[in-house]
C-alpha cells in the first residue's frame, strides 16, 4: 500500500502538517485541543480542524481513509491505514490525573489504582512500535517519574 510521503517519515515537524485537514475534538475542558492549538501556533499555524469530533472511530476512520490528519497517544494502534507518528522536538505532552476524594470509598485503593494504571500504561507503551521507537530514540520521557502517583 502506498503511504503518504510524511507518514514514511521517522518523526514529523509540526509544522509540515499547516496545509493538513485535521480532525480535532472539542475542547475536553482539560486543555487538551488548547495545547495542540498553542503547538500549533508555536510552529506558525492554527489547524484547519474540518472536523471538531469526539468520537474517536470517526477520527480513526478519516485519518485512514486520508481525509484528516489528528494528535494522538503514541499509544494508538497504528495499522495499514494509520501510521503513528512522534512529533519532531516533542512539542506536545499529555499527563493522566487519577483523582478521588480523600473521605471516599475508594481512597484506602489508591495506591492500588495507581499500580494498575501503571501496569495498564506499561502494556500500552509494551504494544506501540511508534511509542517504543521514540523512548529508543529519546530515553524515558522527563515526566515519566512523576507519570503516575498517590499521595
Amino acid at each position: 500500500m502506498h503511504q503518504p510521503p510524511l507518514a514514511q517519515q521517522e518523526e514529523v515537524d509540526l509544522n509540515d502538517l499547516e496545509d493538513e485537514i485535521w480532525v480535532i475534538p472539542h475542547s475536553d475542558g482539560m486543555g487538551w485541543p488548547e495545547h495542540l492549538h498553542d503547538a500549533c501556533a508555536a510552529a506558525g499555524f492554527y489547524p484547519n480542524n474540518r472536523y471538531p469530533l469526539f468520537d474517536t472511530g470517526l477520527r480513526r476512520e478519516l485519518v485512514a481513509t486520508g481525509r484528516a490528519v489528528t494528535a494522538c497517544q503514541a499509544t494508538v494502534r497504528a495499522d495499514e491505514n494509520v501510521a503513528v507518528r512522534p512529533i519532531r522536538g516533542n512539542p506536545l505532552w499529555m499527563r493522566h490525573l487519577m483523582l478521588w476524594r480523600r473521605d471516599s470509598a475508594i481512597a484506602a485503593y489508591g495506591d492500588d489504582l495507581v499500580r494498575v494504571a501503571q501496569q495498564a500504561h506499561q502494556a500500552a507503551v509494551d504494544n506501540s512500535p511508534a511509542y517504543h521507537a521514540w523512548v529508543q530514540r529519546y530515553g524515558q520521557s522527563p515526566a515519566e517519574s512523576e507519570l503516575f502517583h498517590s499521595s
